[in-house]
């Protein structure tokens, strides 16, 4: 899937993985986008710039902030331009967010042992990973890969999440934050 300008993007979702190992997924997420157009063309493969949509090298780039300001496109944006593409149908909350939800699940339940609290431990801490997905032309969402230590791109200033609108943490947890379930039978996702 391109935007438009024929540009490659990956899509960055943030989760919150609390202390009990509840896991929420952040209602809102980024799209960082490449400045050129994708090309397979033998003279464009070694182009960062058309195949990497990392921030710290497309800001490099002279073209950088021509369609997106910072090259960032959030989901009220994402979703207009998915409307338009595809008819109107409820792509991106629909189709999209269903499977990034659904790979969360998925991998958190995979390392599900590998991250409880140790016993005894009196303190209680959170986790916040980055997950970074691609979608292709059929819409099937791919995990790219997991970061634990995100950047976390500003939010849309009309958003729930606003710094300037949030009152509390708790009522941010509430506005911005999905609860993810774990499968109950994962060993039936890798059969």
């Amino acid at each position: 899937l391109l935007l438009p300008g024929g540009r490659k993007f990956d899509m960055r979702v943030w989760v919150l993985v609390d202390a009990e190992y509840k896991i929420f997924v952040h209602r809102e997420g980024v799209l960082r986008t490449t400045s050129v157009p994708f090309s397979l063309a033998a003279d464009k493969m070694d182009d960062p710039f058309v195949h990497l949509s990392n921030h710290c090298i497309q800001t490099k780039c002279p073209s950088y902030g021509q369609y997106e300001p910072t090259n960032e496109m959030f989901f009220a944006e994402f979703r207009e331009h998915l409307d338009g593409e595809y008819e109107g149908r409820d792509v991106l909350d629909g189709v999209v967010v269903p499977q990034v939800r659904s790979i969360v699940a998925a991998t958190m339940a995979a390392a599900k042992d590998q991250m409880k609290n140790m016993d005894g431990n009196p303190y209680k801490s959170f986790n916040v990973f980055g997950y970074d997905f691609m979608v292709d032309t059929d819409l099937k969402v791919s995990l790219i890969e997991i970061n634990s230590s995100p950047a976390v791109a500003g939010v849309d200033s009309s958003s729930c999440c606003s710094s300037r609108t949030t009152a509390s943490f708790r009522h941010t947890a509430r506005c911005c934050w999905f609860p993810c379930q774990l499968p109950q039978f994962c060993h039936c996702m890798w059969a």
